[in-house]
């Protein structure tokens, strides 16, 4: 590559757009139904913002005013909501986009089901070194856990 080619990679590098930052409020613990926020965090002033859904949709949002955060809102979260977000911006008087921005996941839960549980069965009074089989499950699911524990301690009787 000639010197001027060179200079050329490196002044379209140099002139690439910083990527966003892309934050979820509430972090963690949103159920369906809850409101969601995610914000876009822009190091330069933008003229239109984008929030992608991987596999999913594009939202597009036009600044009326100068700030540094865009507010994308979910008033009431639905499970097409779930996935990962990612956020891209334009600058004013420019056709160039920046890079997508990390993503962050928006996990959702349903309080409609009931929380895991676990049993515990044995033919005989559970005490230090009986074999015990404990079953984890769920909605509609049962999984046999049998491994043994390699911490007698963990479990205690109430008896």
């Amino acid at each position: 590559m000639s010197l001027a080619g060179w200079c050329l990679v490196a002044a379209i590098r140099a002139q690439q757009l910083p990527r966003p930052f892309l934050s979820l409020h509430p972090r963690q613990g949103v159920s369906l139904g809850d409101n969601v926020t995610l914000r876009c965090h822009l190091p330069r002033l933008a003229a239109r913002v984008w929030l992608y859904l991987d596999g999913g949709w594009t939202y597009t949002k036009g600044k009326d005013k100068e700030q540094d955060v865009v507010e994308f809102f979910f008033l009431s979260t639905k499970r097409g909501h779930a996935g990962a977000y990612h956020c891209q911006y334009r600058e004013p008087e420019s056709k160039e986009k920046s890079e997508k921005s990390d993503p962050v996941e928006l996990v959702l839960t349903d309080p409609s089901f009931p929380p895991p549980g676990i049993s515990l069965q044995s033919k005989e009074r559970v005490g230090t070194g009986t074999n015990v089989t404990i079953y984890r499950f769920s909605i509609g699911l049962l999984v046999c856990d049998s491994r043994p524990l390699h911490n007698p301690h963990l479990l205690h009787s109430t008896l």
